[in-house]
């Protein structure tokens, strides 16, 4: 807006407008409309309009996508006790020559439209990725927090007794093993027949042990033998059989 050197007070207004033709903004249609007014003059009005064939350059941002499934928390499975390993992917929507460098919250770098890296337990990690076109070199960076956890169960055998077995009056021989991609910790494990017992794994997760009968049952009663085991994050794990005991 330009100043007009005048005595009297004068006021100009300018108004401005940017259309889109879809999707993206691929041109510049400019209207402008400027009125400036005196008390002790006529009235300055003008117009002016603007469609410019010159595209204009929009910058479309690449999207990190992540290649491995995710569970029910929105983070990649752990497959260990430190965490889990996550595939990831360069993805952009417009066409270009492009080139991508990749680096993480850890330390860890790398090139091209594809990334591994290894996602911790603890917390989450920050990925991200630079594209850079090869034509203008204009280079663009976007930015992701990935995490892992644990959500499967302790996987829990019974491996003695045997689904249909029928033992005599008095102990019922159990093996339990109980194991765990992530918690290598788990020492006990609770076993139900008719009753509830909480017994030590050894540090291979093996348990031999023999458990009475539920108190007063019928010769020909079948039992129903459940054992469960809990890992650190909650997850819960458990297996049953049924023996019958015979009086």
């Amino acid at each position: 807006m330009s100043t007009i050197a005048r005595e009297e007070p004068w006021r100009c207004d300018t108004h401005g407008l940017f259309e889109d033709t879809g999707k993206w903004v691929d041109r510049l249609r400019k209207s402008s409309h400027a009125c400036c007014e005196s008390p002790s003059a006529p009235a300055l009005l003008g117009a002016i309009r603007i469609d410019s064939d010159v595209p204009v350059s929009i910058k479309v941002l690449p999207v990190i996508r992540v290649e491995t499934p995710l569970n029910h928390q929105g983070c990649i499975e752990a497959t260990g006790p430190g965490g889990g390993r996550v595939d990831l992917a360069a993805e952009q929507l417009e066409a270009g020559n492009y080139i991508f460098r990749w680096t993480t919250s850890r330390g860890r770098t790398g090139t091209g439209p594809g990334f591994r890296t290894w996602v911790p337990l603890s917390s989450p990690l920050t990925v991200t990725l630079v594209q850079t076109n090869l034509a203008t070199q204009e280079t663009i960076s976007v930015s992701s927090a990935i995490c892992a956890s644990d959500t499967t169960p302790p996987v829990v055998e019974i491996r003695k007794p045997l689904t249909g077995e029928t033992f005599a009056d008095g102990n019922i021989p159990l093996v339990v093993r109980v194991s765990d991609r992530v918690d290598k910790s788990i020492s006990r494990y609770k076993a139900f027949v008719g009753y509830e017992s909480t017994l030590p794994l050894n540090d291979k997760g093996l348990s031999h042990t023999r458990l009475p009968p539920s108190r007063a049952v019928d010769g020909g009663t079948k039992v129903m033998i459940r054992v469960e085991a809990q890992d650190a994050h909650g997850n819960l794990g458990q297996a049953e059989t049924w023996v019958t005991i015979a009086r």
